[in-house]
């Protein structure tokens, strides 16, 4: 039951990217609003400015500022003050909210020179505006710092399937717990690396551990040690970081530079223009093609021949007809060894137990919950994939894609010769520097990961765990040695050392049986949570599968694992390659079943929401989407406005057009044919954004988004 109401009531630009000042003080609306129960689109050209609007806007709704070498992208970029923008001036975006009946404004102000970034809220009946970011108590506990709850309600429609492969980030089940309220009790238990409160108890309780009977001295001086070393991998990851950081603020200003010739020749040569989008065409057809062609010839059934690898698909094929236990987790291995007679590869059980000890002790590193669609992607692809690549195809095939990327980029970089020499020399100059730092970044990024990062696989390939494991059972299989871990540079595996240690010494002294609680405590918390969210999932999974099914091309079951959506076809089958529209239909099924799920009625903003789909699957985005909210807000473009006309002009929405003085509505452009001059202003009438670009042709259109 809703019990709580958010709407987004309006928005002002001042200095951001393309727009001078809007609402513009002389042309166009005076006041921007946007419809409280029900949709409004808002219809800007591409490279105005959509993208930045969106960042912008998840800064104030969570009260995270945006990093310090992004912040300069953010300027007046028109250079224009007799158009009104100033391109030295800070940046300032606002937006007004009303939060059950009560208005409060935050605005963010960005000085890009100095690279920082200040909050500032305007509440009524709270003496005005004041520094900070300082919303409603409700609005603060929704969505402060919760990045991952703002993303599905400030949605980027071209990036939204990189939600759903970005695994390492946990996106989905971020946002599930922070929609869920969830995210507030989980902090108690100890999730993604991050230590919960009860360990934080625990740790309290290991500095009186000991005090009522006798310290183990080998265990306080290992683990003396053991935090010694922490300190000291935390001192080089920190080392590294600062260089890192510093590195990757040189790289973006020189990126930056480079991108402002470009856009100032870009604005005086459309050949130049047209050269650059399809180098950058160009270049993404041949790394297509390069990782194509790399799949192929790690194809092994090129190394087995055509007899052995038919003999290999058959038994693959087997193997599909069987199943894989449906929930694939560490109790699949306890209960194999309690109820059967040998383990999963037909070795009986010894009978000392020690097959069994071992199996149990180590069952998390065996498996988890992506077993299931990775052993189901190999055997699929197995069984599809053909024993025999012609080279002289692939050969020509890579040939053809190189040779159009060296012919565009040889075309771009004769019309820079159009250029001074000056600016020739200085660009040749920032490109090389461009090219070095970008390997530099790449190595220290890799040694800032060797000690920093918590992702399992990583973790694996690059044995980073190797100093950690013993056989010693009554260690816990953890070595206490000082001389084998301050070999280990990895900072969640001196953790693993260092909380093994404390518990080792917490047995010892009279803080061990609280200790001991607590530990008990933060295990049941663990698994009654745990329940939970499965219970929550599968009741979200019920909703976004009746929200997604409307959309064309979702023809498979989804199911939503901690890190990714899951798609499982007819015939009980993992489907990996689901193409784009469906991927987005169920991102877009997701969030259409959290807001179902949460007890307050929330607006949704959407850029660029019909990137990924065909026109023809406009009507299902605005059944599943444009149904699914009481308020919705879209930036779309001209291609999306045709897309979209069965719906706006057959009901009641708010429609505004963004375009500058000189600019012909019909064309998009200038008198002449030119990019568009003037003050930017914002029109709301029918008829200007039925006709805005509508003399443009569909053939000519970008439907993607940019800024």
């Amino acid at each position: 039951m809703v019990t709580h109401k958010l709407r987004i009531l309006g928005m002002k630009w001042e200095n951001v990217r393309n727009f001078e000042q809007l609402p513009n003080p002389r042309l166009g609306i005076k006041k921007f609003e946007f419809d409280q129960e029900g949709w409004t689109l808002k219809q800007i050209q591409n490279n105005y400015g959509k993208t930045s609007t969106m960042h912008l806007l998840r800064s104030c709704f969570t009260g995270d500022k945006m990093p310090k070498d992004k912040l300069k992208g953010y300027r007046y970029r028109q250079g224009r003050t007799d158009w009104g923008g100033d391109p030295e001036a800070k940046v300032e975006f606002s937006v007004m909210l009303s939060l059950d009946e009560e208005i409060f404004q935050i605005r963010t102000v960005i000085d890009w020179k100095n690279k920082t970034q200040e909050f500032h809220t305007y509440r009524e009946g709270a003496q005005g505006d004041r520094p900070g970011w300082n919303p409603p108590a409700y609005f603060a506990s929704l969505f402060e710092g919760k990045t991952a709850f703002a993303d599905l309600l400030i949605l980027n429609g071209e990036v939204a399937k990189d939600m759903n492969r970005a695994t390492s980030e946990n996106t989905i089940g971020m946002a599930i717990r922070q929609v869920t309220g969830l995210s507030s009790v989980c902090d108690l238990i100890d999730e993604q690396g991050t230590e919960g409160r009860i360990t934080g108890l625990v740790n309290v309780l290991e500095k009186t551990a000991g005090a009522g009977g006798r310290k183990t001295s080998d265990l306080d001086d290992a683990l003396d040690e053991c935090r010694e070393h922490k300190a000291w991998a935390e001192g080089e990851r920190d080392s590294i970081g600062k260089e890192l950081e510093e590195l990757e603020e040189n790289l973006d200003e020189i990126k930056s530079e480079l991108l402002d010739y470009d856009d100032k020749y870009k604005s005086s040569n459309e050949d130049f223009e047209k050269a650059v989008t399809a180098k950058e065409r160009a270049k993404s057809a041949l790394d297509r093609e390069v990782r194509n062609i790399l799949k192929q010839l790690f194809n092994p059934g090129d190394g087995l021949g055509d007899n052995v690898w038919e003999d290999v698909k058959e038994f693959y094929g087997t193997q599909i007809r069987g199943k894989l236990p449906g929930e694939a987790t560490g109790n699949f291995f306890q209960e194999l060894t309690e109820d059967e007679d040998e383990c999963i590869c037909g070795t009986p059980w010894d009978k000392e137990g020690v097959m069994k000890k071992w199996v149990l002790t180590h069952k998390e590193n065996y498996i988890d919950s992506r077993i299931h669609p990775r052993v189901k992607r190999m055997q699929k692809k197995v069984v599809e994939s053909d024993s025999t690549t012609d080279i002289g195809n692939l050969k020509a095939g890579l040939d053809a894609k190189r040779k159009a990327y060296f012919q565009a980029a040889k075309r771009e970089r004769e019309l820079r010769k159009d250029r001074p020499e000056k600016e020739r020399k200085r660009y040749k100059w920032l490109s090389t520097e461009e090219g070095k730092l970008d390997r530099d970044q790449k190595n220290l990024q890799h040694n800032f990961n060797l000690f920093n990062s918590e992702n399992r696989d990583f973790i694996i390939a690059e044995d980073l765990d190797y100093h950690v494991k013993t056989n010693n059972e009554k260690h816990n299989n953890i070595t206490i040695q000082p001389h084998i871990f301050r070999q280990i540079e990895n900072l969640s595996q001196i953790k693993k050392v260092e909380e093994n240690l404390l518990l080792l010494k917490l047995q010892t002294g009279e803080s061990a049986e609280k200790a001991r609680g607590a530990k008990i405590l933060k295990e049941v918390l663990q698994e009654s949570i745990a329940r939970v969210l499965q219970e929550i999932q599968k009741e979200l999974e019920v909703k976004m599968n009746d929200f997604a099914s409307k959309m064309p091309g979702v023809d498979f079951e989804i199911t939503i694992s901690e890190s990714r959506l899951i798609f499982t076809n007819a015939n009980g089958d993992i489907q990996e390659d689901v193409n784009e529209s469906g991927e987005l239909g169920a991102v877009y099924g997701l969030v259409s079943a959290l807001n179902e799920y949460a007890d307050i009625s929330l607006p949704i903003v959407v850029d660029t929401p019909l990137a990924g789909f065909g026109k023809g699957m406009a009507k299902s985005w605005k059944d599943v989407v444009g149904m699914g909210f009481d308020q919705g807000i879209a930036l779309i473009n001209s291609s999306e406005k045709d897309s979209l006309r069965f719906w706006w002009e057959q009901e009641e929405l708010v429609l505004y057009t963004w375009l500058r003085e000189n600019e012909e509505v019909r064309t998009g452009k200038d008198p002449g044919g030119g990019d568009a001059t003037g003050t930017m202003y914002i029109d709301d009438s029918l008829e200007t954004f039925n006709q805005y670009e509508i003399d443009v042709g569909y053939e000519n259109r970008d439907t993607g988004g940019g800024e």
